[in-house]
């Protein structure tokens, strides 16, 4: 993301006397996608502008986009304050400099998912719909559809009923 990108996303679009409506308008002008959003003050954005987000999703204040890689939030979803969404990764270098070459991989939340807050989605995830990621949990592998994850590493420790979701596709 050049510098002045930059400054316009995490300084102008993501100030406190910016309401969310209008917002919305200056984030899809600037090239994030999204329709029926809202988006509170506050969110970060790095890396580039590829994050799209269906209908009715909702982030709240804190929330960390870095988008090296396309991020996609499905409908419904909500994000809750100082969640943290990674698309940067590091290969395992050698003992001189374990920190190795950078690589970005997508993330995608399915529909209907509800982050807590400060949870974390790592690189090349895929979280499935309808689930729930418990707040402060850290997310390095793939969710399965309709279950509550929790913990670091997060894993799945409840089944959750898809009812819901099955009305919303009707």
């Amino acid at each position: 993301m050049n510098p002045f990108t930059s400054f316009w996303l995490n300084s102008i679009v993501e100030s406190p006397i910016v309401h969310w409506r209008i917002r919305s308008m200056l984030l899809r002008l600037s090239g994030i996608r999204g329709r029926k959003l809202r988006v509170l003050s506050g969110v970060r954005w790095a890396g580039s502008r590829d994050v799209t987000f269906e209908d009715g999703v909702f982030v709240n204040t804190g929330v960390l986009f870095d988008a090296g890689a396309p991020i996609v939030v499905g409908a419904h979803g909500h994000i809750s304050h100082d969640a943290r969404l990674i698309t940067a990764t590091h290969e395992i270098g050698p003992a001189h400099r374990r920190c190795g070459d950078v690589s970005f991989l997508p993330v995608t939340i399915g529909k209907g998912v509800w982050i807590g807050a400060s949870a974390t989605v790592l690189a090349g995830v895929s979280v499935g719909d309808g689930c729930i990621i418990a707040a402060g949990a850290v997310v390095a592998d793939d969710c399965d559809p309709n279950g509550l994850y929790a913990g670091v590493p997060a894993r799945r420790i409840r089944n959750l009923d898809d009812s819901a979701l099955r009305r919303l596709a009707d």
